[in-house]
């Protein structure tokens, strides 16, 4: 026996405040967790410079461009939710008022909701990972090598890999498109 349609509204309802709620924890973890990594490698006293904080930088990088995508996927899935509440709600001709109905806030006169805000802070995330091992290189005791080494090379070109990525992440469309027209 298929699931009453107020059965059915309120389990989608719970999926969207769900996703919503996951989101937002995640959201506080990964910038508080960058943070926190970042801040506590910098603030030693004996930095030492190795090519490996290339490594830590380019792995951090690309994890929070993963979450960013897995994020971004989610958020496709919650615009998914309201769609099928929008239509459920026009269908029963219910007095619920509908949430596309508020307008997202406003920033510098562009629309800044939900979606805007994960890309922009995403990819400062990824650009903070990206920089890192530059600062680490900087303010290291031990001078680096201020010639340009394979391992140089190697991390800005992933880097800009990386950066490519994140930038076309941020261009994406989340909006479904419709199949057969």
């Amino acid at each position: 026996m298929p699931p009453s349609p107020d059965t059915l509204y309120a389990q989608i309802s719970e999926n969207l405040r769900a996703s919503d709620d996951f989101s937002f924890k995640l959201l506080g973890l990964v910038p508080l967790s960058t943070l926190l990594t970042i801040m506590g490698v910098l603030v030693q006293k004996d930095l030492q410079w190795s090519p490996g904080f290339y490594a830590l930088g380019l792995f951090g990088a690309v994890l929070v461009w993963g979450i960013f995508r897995w994020e971004l996927r989610n958020i496709q899935r919650c615009i998914w939710y309201c769609h099928v509440l929008d239509d459920m709600e026009a269908e029963a001709n219910s007095a619920i008022p509908e949430f596309k109905r508020y307008k997202k806030p406003q920033f510098l006169g562009r629309p800044m909701g939900k979606t805007e805000s994960e890309k922009l802070i995403y990819t400062v995330l990824i650009v903070a990972w990206l920089t890192f091992p530059l600062l680490v290189r900087n303010l290291s005791q031990v001078a680096a090598d201020p010639e340009s080494t394979g391992w140089d090379t190697g991390y800005y070109i992933c880097a800009g890999i990386v950066m490519v990525a994140a930038v076309t992440t941020c261009f994406s469309n989340l909006k479904r498109k419709k199949e057969n027209g």
